[in-house]
């Protein structure tokens, strides 16, 4: 079947590779609302795009006519960590595009890391592999797997019950959060490529200092002065968001995360929150997903983890 775009049988040198701008919104809205979901409309994306420094972390691809066929962007993890984003428009794929926008990406990396060698993190998801291929053909290589993991509470949940020696209770940031950072740092000791976090970023990370960061919605388990797990909870869209769930080597196989779990899901119930999300990795060394798969999540989705570290030297010569 012939491609109706005349592009699909254009080669490189009739394309363009810039920066995007902010006059790109609409075609890059064409391109990705290909891929993604309702949320995201042209309101929504053009204040994206006005997060980033779209000369730094954006790159798109254009035709010989003008008809912009690839978009992609980068976003800084922490400092020397990115994660590469890339949409090529389906009648412009198979063409090596891809490759094209990921190493423009990859150059990208360096006007943020001076001297220091870059990481870059991809996350592919769902059932195709396209993505996939091109990262193992580039030299990325898989860390891990996670699970995108959905409940929906028809009924009340299950009873809390008690853990013997532990007390549960609501995190109270003034005077728990650094003793939760601790103990959260040391629970993710066994979660492959896992680096220990500065206070700081876990505090981004957990967003504590958020205007919609609601700390009765967190809880921590204690044993007497010392914090054995915690789990961060949130509420996007009416839909509850388990942001992180850890539990210290010493108190595991206590039922110590269940307790938690099951303190967070009869929160979201009370408060009319019926559906729950969370993101798990599917081969855990703590076998995290079986709790999860016990309470009743059902995997909806799947990403995987691709890592490139990226020298100096390799960018020269690019």
């Amino acid at each position: 079947m012939r491609r109706s775009m005349r592009s699909a049988s254009e080669g490189y040198d009739e394309l363009k590779l810039r920066p995007a701008t902010k006059d790109d919104r609409d075609a890059i809205f064409h391109v990705r609302k290909l891929f993604e979901g309702p949320e995201m409309t042209p309101e929504t994306l053009g204040n994206h795009l006005q997060s980033l420094d779209l000369e730094k972390q954006t790159r798109v691809v254009e035709s010989s006519e003008g008809t912009l066929i690839g978009y992609a962007e980068l976003w800084q993890r922490r400092p020397g960590w990115f994660t590469p984003q890339i949409w090529v428009h389906p009648l412009s794929q198979r063409r090596g595009l891809g490759m094209k926008l990921l190493q423009a990406l990859e150059v990208c990396a360096f006007s943020f890391s001076d001297e220091t060698p870059c990481t870059l993190l991809a996350q592919p998801s769902g059932a195709g592999r396209a993505a996939d291929h091109l990262l193992e053909k580039r030299g990325y290589f898989l860390q891990s797997t996670y699970e995108v993991r959905e409940l929906t509470m028809r009924t009340a949940p299950a009873p809390i019950g008690s853990v013997p020696g532990i007390q549960i209770r609501s995190f109270v940031p003034a005077q728990d959060a650094q003793k939760a950072f601790e103990a959260d740092n040391e629970a993710f000791l066994d979660q492959k490529g896992y680096i220990s976090r500065t206070f700081e970023l876990w505090s981004q990370r957990l967003k504590l200092h958020a205007d919609d960061f609601d700390p009765t919605l967190c809880f921590l388990a204690w044993d007497e002065e010392h914090v054995a797990g915690g789990v961060y909870n949130h509420i996007e869209r009416g839909v509850g968001e388990v942001m992180h769930l850890g539990v210290r080597r010493p108190f595991r196989k206590r039922g110590v995360g269940t307790a938690l779990m099951r303190y967070s899901l009869a929160e979201y119930y009370q408060r009319g929150i019926t559906t729950v999300h969370l993101t798990v990795d599917a081969d855990s060394l703590t076998q995290a997903h079986l709790l999860y798969e016990r309470l009743g999540f059902q995997v909806k989705d799947t990403y995987r983890n691709y890592i490139y570290e990226l020298s100096k030297r390799e960018q020269r010569a690019q």
